[in-house]
């Protein structure tokens, strides 16, 4: 098989996650073509891009033929599978989050591609990578396409995405859950799977309301000692914080009396890649990855998410409403095409109103999440502890790498229009 052969034996089959026999199977799926013989592994690279706690991610690059055709073929694939750590995430991931996935590359995603293809041939464009294989027992496991042959990277997450990329993404997103809204018309057991929003299932610790308050109150301190804020944001924000979280656990209880979708779950900057023109420059294509977070519920969720963690301060400032009113042109463009019923579509002030009602979540995502997805490991742009006391610099430099001057120039900016929606 090749003198590459034992390197991929090793790499891969000692975790129990893949041989070379299911790399044979794993071609054959994707030529469909049971002649196709594997002949040597060129490469396997362990990935550490994104946020995967509990996954392991590999790209596995191999050559290959077909059949009597003696010309070699290669292909590159993304493996993912349970890392050995039995932390509490990892357990959710085994019980939830990797069945979700399995299930969105297996039944989902083929199903929404072609009934996009079908109603819009000359405007659908792929949005995810293509499954080339799944497996629930002796353990998860699954193979999909690599999408850096074809030019796709990730953003920079600490610059955020411009409006062009942001547009971009936001026109996608409302083809997936038009989409999901269909397919869930015509079978309504396929959805089962994503009854509950994923973290409703997860065991709840006394750290997971913990940390977010110690977080937030290493930044409330900051902000009472900074000049460039209003004295009454900090406590608004404190204040705010008492119910946050518990609001967040019930706006996140879907309604079915509301307009539901497929929602990604983690729709965020570090779960989408792009592809410029290698001459202008200029964005051409998008893609988005991992879907280990899916569940039916509201829209809003994924817009909060993805706007106010993936956008520049430019975006965020200045064109939310753009987005929102591009999602839903893009929505209800594609519900048409699909053939749903006019009753079906929400109308744009409804959504307007549901993006309204979610807004304690785009808090949660400014305040908590945005700086974790941005956090700064080397401090080079760590805010200084002037002004505060020995107790409040100790609660600050536990979280430094996550309150940067970046961080707080962002706060800045969106703070008032939390405090204009009234949510502060």
């Amino acid at each position: 098989m090749g003198a590459c052969s034992s390197s991929l034996e090793s790499n891969m089959s000692s975790s129990g996650e893949i041989t070379l026999e299911l790399v044979q199977q794993i071609l054959k799926e994707v030529e469909k073509d049971s002649s196709v013989s594997f002949l040597r592994c060129l490469k396997v690279e362990e990935l550490n891009e994104g946020m995967h706690a509990g996954s392991s991610l590999r790209r596995v690059t191999v050559k290959y033929t077909r059949g009597g055709d003696t010309s070699q073929h290669s292909l590159s694939l993304i493996v993912k599978a349970p890392t050995s750590d039995t932390s509490d995430i990892n357990a959710l991931q085994l019980s939830t989050l990797f069945p979700r996935e399995i299930h969105m590359f297996s039944e989902i995603l083929p199903r929404m591609s072609a009934l996009l293809k079908r109603a819009l041939p000359d405007r659908h464009e792929e949005f995810a990578a293509k499954g080339y294989y799944t497996r629930k027992t002796p353990s998860y496991l699954l193979a999909f396409e690599d999408l850096s042959p074809k030019g796709f990277k990730p953003p920079k997450r600490k610059e955020g995405l411009d409006l062009r990329h942001s547009s971009l993404a936001i026109k996608a997103l409302a083809r997936f859950h038009a989409a999901s809204v269909m397919i869930r018309r015509e079978d309504k057991n396929l959805f089962t799977v994503f009854d509950k929003y994923y973290l409703q299932e997860k065991v709840k610790t006394e750290n997971d309301k913990q940390a977010p308050l110690e977080f937030i109150s290493a930044v409330v301190h900051l902000m009472k000692s900074r000049k460039e804020f209003d004295p009454s944001w900090a406590h608004r924000l404190q204040k705010r914080y008492e119910t946050l979280l518990e609001d967040l656990e019930r706006l996140r209880e879907r309604d079915d009396g509301r307009f539901n979708v497929l929602i990604h779950g983690d729709f965020a900057i570090h779960n989408v890649m792009y592809r410029h023109s290698e001459s202008s420059g200029e964005v051409e294509s998008f893609m988005m990855v991992d879907f280990q977070t899916c569940s039916y519920s509201s829209p809003a969720l994924d817009l909060h998410h993805f706007i106010i963690v993936s956008a520049n301060d430019d975006v965020r400032a200045n064109h939310i409403d753009t987005l929102l009113r591009e999602y839903h042109a893009e929505l209800a463009t594609t519900l048409k095409a699909l053939g749903a019923p006019t009753e079906l579509i929400i109308s744009l002030p409804q959504l307007l109103e549901e993006f309204d009602r979610m807004m304690p979540l785009g808090l949660f995502c400014a305040t908590c999440l945005l700086p974790i997805l941005t956090f700064d490991i080397d401090k080079t742009s760590a805010v200084t502890a002037e002004h505060m006391s020995d107790e409040n610099r100790e609660t600050l430099e536990k979280f430094r790498p996550m309150i940067t001057e970046d961080f707080l120039k962002t706060l800045k900016i969106i703070l008032p229009i939390f405090i204009q929606k009234k949510v502060l």
